[in-house]
């Protein structure tokens, strides 16, 4: 319906257009046209065999096209007109007609179907097709218990209060801007109970276009607790050593404590 009223407008404005004079008296013509703008419709209705229905209303088409100068318009493109007269006679009818019946299920539609059955098996397998980041966590790490304390050291009872300071907290080379905006990433995966998978972050990760050798290690690195599953702080680490590798530097072998969260800087091997 809308396709039919923007050709009858293009008709008529075409028309108007072709009435107008070269050089003078353009305002006056226009005026004159617009004044009889009901005798113009009913040309353009005889020239193109229009429906009448698709003319707009007579009154609303003459105060809009007085505040429009006619001879700014296009000419009227003919070969335009015709491919959409084309679409409507030809290519609407096609794509309609792959559209199953009510009560119908046509052969495209059950093909689409399957083709969504074979995407869904595909995204819920939980091995990586060749070529793609396999996100298989690395064997645990064995956690060493901490030493005991040193004798003279702060943390025996009846120690020395005036001892040595225990060593600054490293800061987070996060910083809390971008921590925000790893968040909000985070928050479109739909995480279950905090956690977000390997395939789900995948997507994400793979917009760096960074060899999958690469996306692998950044994985291994940040899943440090070791559940093959991101939290918002593993995801966050994620991204920043993805940014790292994407401005040319070189990922670390092991991560370092300032690139750890302080949450999980407990996990890290001492």
């Amino acid at each position: 319906k809308r396709v039919r009223l923007a050709k009858a407008h293009a008709y008529i404005v075409g028309h108007l257009k072709k009435e107008m004079p070269s050089y003078f008296g353009a305002q006056k013509a226009q005026a004159k046209l617009l004044a009889n703008i009901e005798e113009h419709f009913l040309k353009v209705h005889r020239a193109h065999s229009l429906p009448v229905g698709d003319f707009p209303d007579v009154a609303k088409f003459r105060a809009v096209m007085e505040g429009h100068d006619l001879t700014k318009f296009p000419k009227l493109d003919t070969k335009a007109i015709a491919a959409m007269e084309h679409v409507l006679a030809h290519e609407i009818p096609k794509l309609m007609a792959q559209f199953p019946q009510e009560g119908t299920v046509s052969h495209s539609n059950s093909a689409v179907g399957s083709a969504l059955t074979h995407v869904e098996a595909h995204v819920r397998s939980t091995t990586p097709p060749p070529q793609q980041i396999a996100y298989a966590p690395p064997p645990p790490q064995q956690q060493q218990p901490p030493p005991p304390p040193p004798q003279g050291s702060s943390e025996q009872v009846g120690s020395n209060p005036y001892g040595a300071a225990p060593p600054p907290a490293v800061a987070w080379s996060v910083s809390p801007e971008d921590k925000a905006r790893y968040d909000e990433v985070f928050g479109t995966l739909a995480p279950a109970g905090g956690k977000a998978s390997g395939q789900t972050v995948r997507p994400i990760l793979e917009r760096s276009q960074l060899p999958v050798d690469v996306l692998r290690q950044v994985w291994n690195l940040s899943d440090i607790d070791r559940d093959g599953a991101l939290d918002a702080d593993e995801f966050a680490v994620a991204m920043h050593l993805t940014r790292e590798c994407t401005a040319g530097r070189s990922l670390p072998a092991t991560l370092p404590a300032d690139v750890c969260p302080p949450s999980k800087r407990h996990l890290l091997p001492s």
